[in-house]
């Protein structure tokens, strides 16, 4: 009789994108944050059992079954470019001087457009790129098709760049966010290689951010049929998300 390998998944619910789509493109603060924080935990999780998943997005979770009463949760799906950031005996393998691109351009850590090893870092980076989509329906480069320049566009927050550019681009990715926004990400360009996120820090910061808003993460607003208008790419109205990245 002939071996076979076989994965056994839990049926899940209807995609985060087609859900963010239904609510008009963009999420409330209350429900980005939200999921955006379950997100990081099943992030986390991955982490934890020596994993990086390479290619977080928003297409790549899902949400939980009404039938199952999940329609609160939130899973992380598609391990198709996991890959081992570990040894058995517990230490980070060393980064290869050069890997091919992975991911998705659109949520692509730096890294990855260098063709730079990928870290925990780097998926949290992707993480947030996604949050910021979910909350203001666009990222500066959506409407960029070509890979370089979605690329170029990310690499100009890098301290190597000049002030004013990296104060453009870091404004332009935060316009309209909290300021707490800008603190996380912040933490995430100073992060290195071999750095262990904090995720608890991560997750506290961001819930500040809701009880500094006065904002209630719950209902979800696909539970209750909300619709958000959508800012256009690099839009979102005011807010100073850009300025506390520098304080």
């Amino acid at each position: 009789m002939k071996k076979f390998n076989y994965i056994v998944m839990s049926l899940v619910g209807r995609g985060l994108d087609g859900v963010v789509k239904e609510a008009g493109g963009r999420l409330s603060l209350g429900s980005a944050v939200g999921v955006s924080i379950q997100m990081l935990a099943a992030l986390r999780g991955l982490h934890t059992v020596g994993y990086l998943h390479r290619d977080i997005k928003p297409g790549n979770s899902t949400i939980g079954r009404p039938e199952s009463n999940e329609i609160r949760l939130l899973y992380l799906i598609d391990f198709g470019m996991a890959r081992k950031y570990i040894k058995d005996d517990g230490s980070q393998h060393r980064p290869r001087a050069a890997t091919n691109f992975r991911g998705s351009p659109r949520y692509a850590a730096i890294s990855a457009h260098l063709g730079r090893e990928y870290s925990r870092k780097d998926d949290i980076e992707s993480w947030f790129y996604c949050m910021i989509e979910l909350f203001k329906g666009a990222l500066p480069w959506s409407n960029v098709g070509e890979m370089k320049a979605i690329g170029d566009a990310k690499v100009k927050r890098q301290k190597k760049q000049p002030e004013a550019v990296r104060r453009q681009a870091i404004a332009d990715l935060l316009s309209g966010c909290p300021s707490e926004f800008g603190q996380v990400l912040k933490y995430i360009d100073d992060m290195k290689y071999t750095d262990k996120p904090d995720y608890d820090w991560i997750i506290a910061t961001l819930r500040s951010s809701l009880s500094n808003a006065g904002v209630q993460e719950f209902p979800y607003d696909w539970e209750t049929g909300k619709r958000n208008a959508a800012p256009g790419a690099g839009g979102g109205g005011g807010g100073g998300g850009g300025d506390s990245y520098f304080n």
